[in-house]
């Protein structure tokens, strides 16, 4: 049995300014760094055998405050990238619900139907890539445990699958949290889902502004 511990990655200037990041490169914010080690800490005493991350920088910088404790270098997994954004890349939220507030609309509740605005990429392409990278990731490492750092979307699609849901019902889910940590066990070539966007490591000084305005 693989253990796959699933993290969001920790708060980036994107995150801050409230833009829709995608493939678009943004590091980690002070707070976001503080975040980091946060579950970095948490993690600190998991028997890990590897830590993967999004070739971007916010995942890469969240990935190497938890490979640190562990004396590990960072693997680059192209496959768990967050979306690509097309036309809504580093846009501002409030502007995209403006200009495309029905495929916004259809990102957020309907994602099935989400199949890209001039050079996005569909959610459909998101659930099949981070699907197959698990699989692979999980196929490297039979018995043991692994740190997998990724992004909002790819990880709202595993979540997911993870959970039995199929795309048409991808919808239902929650988006995780900055540091959002999930842990899924891998065996027989199926997952099983035993926690959620958990962020019991984050302090309550490191929460940040949007997440009390909501709590």
């Amino acid at each position: 049995m693989t253990n796959i511990y699933l993290v969001r990655h920790a708060q980036s200037e994107g995150n801050l300014s409230g833009h829709f990041q995608g493939i678009t490169d943004a590091v980690l914010t002070p707070l976001g760094l503080k975040q980091a080690a946060a579950v970095g800490a948490r993690l600190a005493e998991m028997p890990l055998a590897a830590v993967y991350a999004s070739p971007l920088s916010r995942a890469n910088q969240t990935a190497n405050a938890i490979a640190a404790h562990h004396g590990l270098e960072v693997i680059t997994e192209p496959d768990i990238i967050e979306i690509s954004g097309g036309v809504m890349e580093n846009v501002p939220f409030g502007v995209l619900l403006e200009k495309f507030p029905k495929e916004f609309y259809m990102f957020d509740r309907e994602p099935h139907l989400f199949e890209g605005i001039e050079g996005a990429e569909s959610v459909a392409s998101v659930f099949a890539r981070m699907k197959s990278a698990i699989e692979r990731i999980a196929a490297r490492h039979p018995g043991q445990s692994v740190a997998v750092v990724s992004h909002g979307c790819p990880i709202r699609c595993y979540l997911g699958y993870a959970k039995g849901y199929t795309l048409e019902q991808l919808g239902r889910m929650s988006w995780g949290k900055n540091t959002g940590l999930s842990h899924i066990t891998f065996e027989g070539g199926k997952p099983a889902l035993h926690l959620e966007n958990d962020i019991a490591h984050i302090p309550e000084e490191l929460l940040s502004a949007e997440w009390r305005m909501k709590e």
